[in-house]
Parts: structure tokens; sequence; C-alpha cells
């Protein structure tokens, strides 16, 4: 789905207050999952999350009514509420778009999209690179709560280093091959009528240098923005929620299985959609071929690097700890910042960051106590 972070690992590094047994110093969570039933021969699990025992949840695997690009093909979506819904976290859907500083070729992708509209077929999403910031505020912002005020924008905490070192493992794992890859962050406080939002973006940039129609050289760009969620509290409650967020997200994954039936049909509509461009139209004539190869490549040898470098990534900048149940042999990951973590036999979690604590002792059925795990 995403073939720069490989969709495996969402974001967690946003952030045990309001819900599920925090007041006496655990928190209660269940597992739910989005199940894709639209996609394949039968249903695919697609996400798994654990979510507060008293929260809702709505998630969906979202298909494109009409052709698309091939990363836009199926955008997960959810919604996860609190009893009263006053504090919530929501996955907004991916956004991808590309740019080329040649104006000839900025035409030429214009008439493509022309010419594509009329087929009913896919057209490029062209709009230059913005900043998180930018994108937030001239973006997102005013697409997902119209009539919403920011108050201020800031970089996500502590995603920097784990950022950073994604960028230098990708570029790493691929010696004499210029990524030229960059990653920007931030999140914006959005203030409505119900209560106040962070809401997060990642932004991926990568420049790639291909012929101009002129004869020259120039950069083309793809564009990427993941981490899209927005994380609800009421007006004065984000900082008290901070925990419960970053523990939430912290247990996001996606089916490995899904994913991989996901990216065989956006390489196979990839392959399609390039030799289309070609047999349709011959206005980048001479460098057709050149482009076609870069863009191919370039698509595959991102699914291949930072596929690699998926799990460094994700257990980083999540801030998660691996734990294994000794009785199933099952793997979960967990917010860092709690060492003691129970399961029980009917898909519930629990975890405290006391010693002390034995939820056998408080709580109702057999729980058993999980043991971290150290790559």
């Amino acid at each position: 789905m995403n073939p720069w972070l490989g969709r495996g690992a969402l974001l967690a590094a946003l952030w045990i207050s309001s819900s599920a047994g925090a007041s006496e110093g655990y928190l209660r969570l269940k597992r739910v999952q989005i199940v894709d039933r639209n996609g394949f021969e039968k249903p695919i699990p697609a996400l798994s999350v654990l979510i507060p025992r008293d929260w809702s949840f709505d998630g969906q695997a979202q298909y494109a009514q009409h052709l698309v690009a091939p990363l836009d093909i199926v955008k997960l979506t959810f919604r996860a509420a609190s009893p009263d819904h006053r504090t919530g976290i929501e996955l907004f859907p991916d956004q991808n778009w590309s740019w080329t500083d040649d104006p000839m070729m900025r035409q030429a992708i214009q008439n493509q999209n022309a010419m594509a509209a009329r087929m009913n077929g896919a057209q490029t999403t062209l709009m230059a690179p913005l900043s998180a910031r930018d994108f937030l505020t001239r973006v997102a912002v005013p697409r997902l709560r119209p009539g919403a005020k920011i108050s201020g924008v800031e970089p996500i905490p502590d995603a920097d280093a784990p950022i950073r070192q994604l960028i230098q493992q990708a570029q790493a794992s691929q010696p004499g091959i210029p990524l030229n890859l960059k990653a920007d962050h931030a999140r914006a406080r959005v203030h409505t009528p119900s209560g106040e939002e962070w809401i997060t973006a990642v932004i991926f940039t990568r420049a790639t240098p291909v012929p101009t129609l002129g004869g020259g050289r120039s950069l083309s760009y793809e564009c990427a923005a993941r981490f899209l969620y927005g994380l609800r509290a009421p007006e004065g409650g984000l900082e008290a929620n901070d925990a419960l967020y970053r523990t939430v997200l912290s247990t996001i994954r996606i089916d490995p299985t899904w994913q991989s039936r996901v990216t065989q049909a956006q390489m196979q509509m990839q392959a399609t959609n390039l030799k289309g461009v070609q047999d349709r139209s011959r206005i980048i004539a001479q460098s057709a071929e050149d482009q076609r190869r870069i863009i191919k490549e370039g698509y595959e040898n991102r699914q291949r690097t930072l596929d690699r470098t998926n799990a460094e990534f994700s257990d980083a900048l999540r801030g998660v700890q691996n734990f294994r149940n000794p009785a199933t042999g099952e793997a979960v990951q967990l917010d860092n910042r709690y060492a003691n973590a129970w399961a029980s036999g009917d898909g519930e979690y629990v975890v405290s960051d006391s010693s002390s604590f034995n939820p056998n002792s408080v709580l109702q059925g057999h729980w058993t106590r999980l043991e971290p795990v150290h790559r």
C-alpha cells in the first residue's frame, strides 16, 4: 500500500488516563480489526489495533470507485471513541501526489490527465512538494475539519531521530544509488465545537533526476502524506490523554498477508498504467522509455529498500516493546513505557507500569503474564 514504508508500520510517536482501569494503575484493552471484505476472493484481516475495552470502533478498507493511481486503490480508515465520544482516535486516508520542475513535463502530465479523464483512466495528482506544516494548514485541516480553528502547529515529539534513522538505513541499503528521500513531520492543534484535536502528518518526498522534454535533466518528485491521525479530546484535554493515544497507536498492525496481496495488485496496476501512457500518447517521444524505466525502477526499489527498515523504524518511532505470550507463542507490541503486560484467553490485554500489579487478583478471568522479547 505504501511503497516507502510498506504500510506494515503506522506512526505512534505522537504520544493512562480516561478509560478502562487507568485510575487503578492499569489499562485494559481489547483487540479490534478492519476486515477487507471486498478486495479479494474471501475476507482478509487488514489491520488490527488494541483500544480501551469500553471504546467503540468502526473501520473500513475503502476501495476506489473509479480508476486511480496504484497507491490510491485502497485506503484504510477507522474511528475509535470513548463511550461519550468526546475522546477518540481517527485514522484518515493517505494522500499521494507528484510534481516536476520541468514546466513542459507538467504540461504533458496535465494533457495526459485530460486524456485519461475522457477515457475514464487514472489521473496523476499534480501538486508541488509541501512541508508538513503547509500540508496540514493548507490541505489536510481544511479538508478534514472545515471551518475549524488552528491554534498552533509544531513538530511531532520524538519523531526526528527515528525518521533520520530510517532515511540513513534506506540509503545505506542501496550503496551508490542516491534515494534523495526526505521526511518532514508536524501536528496541528485544531479546535472544533466538540473539543480539540491533534491532527498529525508525516510528509515523505522523493526527488528523482529525469530527462526533460528539452533534452536536459530535471527533478521529478513523488510525495506522500502518511500517518494522518486525529487525536480528539475535550477542550484542554489533549495533554492529559497523551499516554492513552500513544498506547493505542503503538498497537496498530497491518496484516502481512493483506499487505502482500495489495502490493501485488499495485505493482500490476503500475505496469499496466505505464504501458497505457506510452500506447496512448507519444508526447514525451524520445524520453518515454527513460521515464517508464525510472518510474518503474523507483517504485520497485522503494518497496524493497524501505520494507527492510520497516520493523526498526516502526519500533523506534512508536516507542514499543515486543512481548510474547508463553502460553500461546503469540507476539504483541505495546507501549514501552509499560514494563508489565498480561493477556486473557479472549483477546484482551492489560498493561501496567507497576511491578506489583496482578490482574488475576482484581479482574475476572485468567490472565497470563507476557514475556518481554529483546531483539
